[in-house]
């Protein structure tokens, strides 16, 4: 009979090997076979008064039963571990539940233990199991199994059970310790587990199957010291973000308070009593366990009879993994009244405390918990808006309307967060206390005094919110010559497969990456665009982006569309400015690069722009650093003197498929050495900082001059050639209006040889043949107004015409500039300087020619560069007698 007709006539894979798994389940789960937990329809779940046996294990894998065994036996022994991730409050923590038991299993496989993930109930519910070979002694399981996970709430997560969750249970009164339930089907709703493959749900019969083939892990694997994650008390320091308003007297107010409790008394509801003092300590007041078993230590002398030492410690553990408000004893209290400016500052005060409240660009807004693509999360800022800020009111305060005078209950009546009180707030613009966060960064970077932010959190000094890990390796203040140079040389190894054109481009990357490290240390803009250029597709332009904003900001980078005119540039900007970014990438340019908007943003300090959609006002520093990746991108206008070009040459035809590299998977490299990296990067900064920024012979780049100081300056200092000398190359090839000005000038020059001035209608006409000059003059004169104005002829007047000169207007160029004159009121247009014609020699008339026995045409003269060489001079001269009257002869 065949699987599928098993199933159709047994059930799944877990009723189909139901006798299998209960025999598995008996010798590799079951360390506690006096009684089990049995769970009801209803959600409930208690000890049975019977023990366990194959048939009831039976019964669980075929769906009529659910049984939970029970972690620890009578003689504090264990065949297993496991963490139930439970968090349901959002989608967001729901998928933290999966995102973390990952991790973990990731963890202990680094230890060489094997752990299965378990989709428990089909929402989101996941335990994770270590099974043991032999049984190991319930304490060491217990410390094992809780510093395994201390970090938890530093994952975003609020709670985690831990089993066992206790070192014994010989001192519980019915000698049960706890249980939990096996893989098989759900108690409530018709879902069988699943385990976790290696990046996606297994099917039932792949997970029975993994289930059966798994052989258990030998305890002697277990790290008999654990020194980073025995910390079990560190995530009972970490207060749920902003909910203490008074965190560093937390301590003295619990004393406070249980000296004001009176002791346990045996047969009068002690341990209620006990319990409930132990939940106040560790979640009302927010205390670890350790500080929590400090105060209820002291308190214990007013009992009769006193609890052991390991009593206290099991009332307080239980009161660790209950669902108490965390803080709620440390909420502060304000009450309501017809002040209402008094009411709001009380609150406001309280908000000031909370450490995920900042005001930013005039508004108030938190600080929460983002990731994209699977990635670690990190730190974003959000404006806050009215039903956010109502919420965080009432988790940070109590406002209550008092009672009459003399009311034995005065003070005791809470109410919801008046609307009142959350409107002025959000509308006030300035909140006393309130911290200014300029914005949020995901490495460390230099300050204005140019020491280094490098300690996780606020930083007060520069405004900046630093969000790393607190193992992040830290930057020497003095680094020594050998210690730079080994800084230069490790970040000039991960590129060293990329095709620089040459060394100033390869100079020009490294600037690109310092420059978003160092902007809060210089003044004025943040620098040039950064133009990854390459020769043809597939030189790797995205991918040495790619590595910087690995290193930068640990994510990948978020890709923008060139957009394709002005006003896009100009709402993406505005976007950039109201998130606070610290880099961005216009991907892909296809066609010339240069606007308006893309000038001011690189040249200025700040923006100014209405929000789309919206009348909000955005305003802000333009901090970010700006890349641009594509294939021979062409510079238009003013935008050559604005950007450093990185060029990528290859030979190949499709560089794409290229092999032998030193980094096959470089930005895989990059992630595992980023904080090596980072260091490098910022230690270049500082060692030219801490030798005095020593003065680098270096040409001076006009609108960049504090960037140019110090990260041109720190790139040469070490030994580098200038990136900025990129510029010479960028001008060349750059298809600025300077060309198009020149060849006007030089045809405007040819109609108007004195220079007497002519009117834009005049330059019109004679450009349409209407002006009385030959062809030979009209042609190159109406060519250079078209692509002056770009468009054709026919769609170019007076005042367009008028427009675009007057924007060129005194522009040196081959030295000439157009100029104007009055004439009777009216402005005439002429050029001054230079002979104009071919590469500033004149253009003869054909009688010149002809006068002087040459035989060619004007269009040998432009063509014919060995008579140009010969004749040029004497034409030149001959051409200025003609223009004076002298005849020529």
């Amino acid at each position: 009979m065949t699987n599928q007709l098993l199933e159709t006539n047994l059930g799944n894979a877990w009723q189909v090997n139901r006798q299998a798994l209960a025999t598995w389940s008996w010798d590799r789960m079951a360390v506690k076979r006096d009684r089990y937990g049995q769970y009801l329809l209803d959600g409930s779940a208690k000890w049975t008064t019977h023990g366990l046996s194959l048939e009831s294990l039976h019964g669980h894998f075929n769906g009529t039963e659910t049984i939970g065994l029970g972690i620890t036996s009578l003689d504090d022994q264990c065949l297993s571990v496991v963490w139930d991730l439970d968090n349901h409050v959002s989608d967001t923590s729901t998928d933290l539940n999966l995102q973390y038991a990952i991790f973990l299993r990731g963890r202990l496989s680094e230890m060489g233990l094997q752990a299965l993930v378990e989709d428990s109930d089909g929402k989101g519910g996941i335990h994770l199991w270590v099974l043991f070979t032999h049984p190991v002694a319930a304490s060491l399981a217990y410390e094992f199994a809780k510093s395994i996970a201390s970090d938890f709430r530093e994952r975003g997560l609020k709670k985690i059970e831990c089993f066992p969750k206790s070192p014994t249970v010989k001192n519980t009164e019915k000698r049960c310790g706890n249980y939990v339930r096996i893989p098989g089907k759900h108690h409530k709703r018709d879902h069988w587990s699943r385990f976790w493959g290696d990046k996606d749900w297994l099917s039932i019969d792949d997970s029975v199957q993994l289930l059966l083939e798994h052989e258990g892990n030998d305890p002697a694997l277990i790290p008999a010291v654990m020194p980073v994650l025995t910390q079990k008390s560190k995530c009972k320091q970490l207060i749920k973000p902003g909910s203490l308003a008074e965190r560093d007297n937390s301590m003295e107010m619990a004393r406070r308070h249980a000296a004001r409790t009176a002791g346990a008394i045996s047969g009068e509801r002690g341990h209620d009593l006990t319990f409930r003092l132990a939940c106040e300590l560790v979640k009302g007041f927010a205390l670890s366990e350790a500080q929590a078993m400090e105060i209820i230590s002291e308190w214990n002398d007013k009992c009769i009879p006193p609890w052991s030492e390991e009593e206290l410690r099991h009332k307080i553990d239980d009161a660790a993994k209950s669902d108490g408000r965390e803080g709620y004893l440390l909420i502060a209290s304000i009450p309501a009244s017809l002040n209402e400016k008094e009411v709001n500052d009380q609150v406001i005060a309280v908000l000031a405390k909370r450490e995920d409240i900042f005001e930013y660009q005039g508004q108030l807004a938190v600080i929460g918990k983002k990731s994209t693509d699977g990635e670690p999360h990190h730190c974003v800022l959000k404006p806050l808006v009215l039903s956010t800020l109502r919420e965080i009111i009432s988790d940070s305060c109590r406002i209550y309307a008092p009672h009459a005078k003399g009311s034995r209950h005065r003070g005791s009546k809470g109410q919801r967060i008046p609307r009142w009180c959350s409107e002025a707030i959000l509308a006030r613009g300035h909140w006393e206390g309130v911290r200014s966060l300029r914005r949020i960064v995901r490495c460390p970077l230099l300050r204005k005094n140019g020491t280094i932010v490098q300690t996780a959190g606020y930083d007060k000094d520069s405004g900046l919110y630093l969000d790393i890990d607190d193992s992040f390796p830290k930057v020497p203040e003095n680094p020594s010559p050998e210690l730079i140079a080994q800084a230069v040389a490790s970040l000039l190894d991960i590129v060293a497969d990329f095709p620089f054109a040459n060394t100033e481009s390869r100079s020009a990357w490294l600037a690109s990456l310092l420059t978003p490290l160092a902007r809060e240390a210089y003044r004025g803009c943040t620098g040039p665009m950064f133009l990854f250029n390459g020769n043809v597709p597939g030189t790797g332009k995205g991918l040495l982006v790619d590595i910087n904003w690995t290193i930068v900001t640990g994510g990948k980078a978020v890709l923008n569309p060139m957009p394709s005119n002005n006003d896009e540039v100009r709402k993406l900007i505005t976007s950039f400015v109201g998130e606070a970014s610290q880099l961005v990438l216009l991907d892909e340019i296809t066609d010339s690069l240069g606007c308006g908007a893309l000038n001011a943003a690189l040249t200025g300090t700040t923006w100014k722009d209405r929000k789309l959609g919206h009348n909000q006002v955005i305003e802000g520093p333009l901090k970010f650093t700006m890349y641009g990746t594509g294939n021979n991108v062409i510079l238009a206008g003013d935008m050559p003197r604005r950007v450093c070009q990185i060029r990528l040459e290859s030979a190949e035809e499709h560089p794409e498929d290229r092999s032998g590299f030193k980094y096959p998977s470089v930005l895989e490299h990059v992630r595992l050495h980023r904080p090596q990296l980072l260091i490098a990067a910022l230690t270049i900064l500082r060692g030219f900082i801490a030798a005095g920024r020593p003065n680098q012979v270096i040409d001076n780049w006009g609108s960049f001059e504090g960037w140019s100081d110090l990260v041109r300056g720190a790139i040469v200092w070490c030994g580098l050639p200038d990136p900025g000398l990129t510029r010479v190359e960028v001008r060349d090839s750059a298809d600025s209006d300077t060309e198009s000005l020149l060849n006007f000038m030089r045809a405007l020059k040819d109609v108007d040889p004195n220079g007497k001035g002519l009117r834009t209608l005049d330059i019109l006409e004679t450009a349409n043949g209407r002006g009385g000059y030959s062809a030979t003059y009209t042609k190159p004169l109406l060519a250079a107004i078209e692509e002056l104005c770009g468009c054709c002829i026919g769609k170019v007047d007076t005042a367009k015409l008028g427009v675009r000169l007057r924007r060129f207007k005194h522009r040196v160029v081959k030295q000439m500039s157009l100029t104007t004159k009055k004439v009777k009121g009216e402005n005439r247009w002429a050029v001054k300087g230079g002979h104009g014609g071919h590469d500033g020699h004149p253009i003869p008339p054909p009688e010149v020619f002809e006068a002087n026995g040459f035989d060619h045409e004007y269009q040998d003269f432009e063509a014919n560069e060995a008579f140009e060489a010969d004749c040029a001079d004497q034409i030149v001269q001959e051409y200025d007698d003609y223009l004076a009257g002298v005849t020529c002869c």
